[in-house]
């Protein structure tokens, strides 16, 4: 399949989140989820497992790219270190012309597959006027537990605006997600890192469900980790042992 092809499909997995975008992947039990960047919501959920629905529902989120946001999401996973959410279907029980509308929406995108990093690769980013942008990417830290991403050659396509799309690797597969931007010191700058590494920092019952290769992304931190003794080991790499 050419680029082209699996850029276009994974256009079709973009949407809007609040002021930044998401994307679309699919779970083989938790069904279609939009994963963004945790800034995108407008607050953070309340840290207890049985929070009331209400508190972990959001009004007018998510809507097509490009468009308002109308359509309401329940937040499934949060990590605001790394920078990450992943939404679902509102409670259907509670709210079920948002869930209806949720899942009208996500029906008519088509999700992407996780994919795993083991070595620096291409990569492509969406701008903001709709343009594929080629980058490098690479594990940001190279001695430490690879939970992020290093972009090269990316400005244009992790612009303000941008944050939560997806980072395609050229076999159509997403890595991780656009989050802190370009410019630092008030200077535009061609390497930026922070990007969430999804294979890591996605929780390992989630990441299992999205059926990416556990085993292989465990096995890419041990790589990255190193032979430094006393590293706090990745969680992908403790839950698949």
């Amino acid at each position: 399949m050419s680029i082209e092809t699996l850029l276009s499909s994974a256009k079709a997995a973009i949407v809007t989140v609040g002021d930044g975008r998401g994307f679309l992947v699919d779970g083989s039990r938790s069904g279609r989820l939009v994963v963004t960047a945790a800034h995108c919501l407008p607050h953070l959920p309340p840290p207890h497992p049985f929070s009331h629905t209400a508190e972990t529902t959001y009004r007018d989120l998510v809507g097509p790219l490009g468009g308002k946001p109308s359509v309401w999401a329940d937040c499934l996973f949060v990590d605001p270190i790394a920078d990450v959410a992943v939404l679902c279907e509102p409670d259907d029980q509670v709210y079920l012309k948002e869930a209806t509308a949720y899942t009208r929406l996500v029906e008519a995108a088509a999700p992407l597959r996780v994919g795993i990093l083991t070595e620096p690769c291409d990569a492509w980013l969406q701008t903001l006027d709709g343009r594929w942008q080629r980058c490098t990417v690479r594990v940001d830290s190279p001695y430490g537990p690879a939970r992020s991403l290093m972009l090269v050659g990316a400005v244009d396509g992790n612009a303000a605006g941008t944050s939560g799309s997806p980072i395609v690797r050229s076999d159509g597969r997403v890595l991780g997600v656009v989050s802190v931007g370009t410019e630092r010191s008030g200077e535009t700058c061609d390497e930026q890192a922070g990007k969430p590494l999804l294979a890591s920092v996605l929780p390992l019952w989630l990441v299992t469900d999205l059926r990416a290769n556990v085993v292989k992304a465990r096995d890419s931190c041990r790589k990255y980790i190193g032979a430094v003794p006393g590293l706090v080991r990745d969680t992908a790499e403790r839950g698949a042992e």
